[in-house]
């Protein structure tokens, strides 16, 4: 994919089923507030990474 900064933003599981669509290799990295540690609200992805071609999400909860 050329342009992965296009999935700023979106849901975890939309940005999932592109990557799984475009047959492309990922991990999913999950990052919280130092104040909240739980999983509430919806998985965003904040950040991606291309290491060795694999894609890393970087998602957080709102």
């Amino acid at each position: 994919m050329d342009n992965l900064q296009m999935l700023l933003g979106f849901q975890l599981e939309e940005a999932v089923k592109i990557l799984e669509g475009k047959k492309l290799k990922y991990c999913i990295n999950e990052t919280f507030s130092p104040k909240v540690k739980d999983r509430i609200g919806e998985s965003r992805v904040i950040n991606i990474k291309n290491e060795n071609n694999i894609i890393e999400l970087i998602v957080s909860y709102f």
